[in-house]
């Protein structure tokens, strides 16, 4: 049975350095790995690998999820932003995206 499991890791682009990547899987240990199939290290999943919550597929927050892809929020400083499908491409990966900030 597919559910929708939530994984908080490590993101430059975010102020407060944190992201929450929703993916589909049917057990967490599958979402783990299409996590880091999709670029993420061991060491930046947080919480031990551990999915930090689960929704199941009717979840309306994650209506436009589908196998294969990710969504994505990131900590703000002034809080989580809305939950937004992470483009085709675009890396989970903070030290592969061109975009991030580049801190010292």
């Amino acid at each position: 049975m597919l559910l929708v499991y939530v994984f908080e890791v490590e993101d430059r682009a975010a102020d407060g350095w944190a992201s929450q990547i929703a993916v589909l899987g049917d057990s967490a240990s599958t979402a783990n790995r299409a996590l880091r199939d999709a670029g993420l290290h061991k060491r930046q999943i947080q919480n031990q690998g551990r999915a930090v919550t689960t929704a199941p597929l009717q979840d309306e927050r994650f209506a436009t999820l589908g196998e294969g892809r990710f969504m994505r929020r990131r900590l703000n400083d002034s809080g989580w932003t809305a939950w937004a499908l992470v483009p085709a491409g675009e890396p989970l990966n903070w030290r592969l995206d061109p975009n991030a900030p580049i801190t010292r």
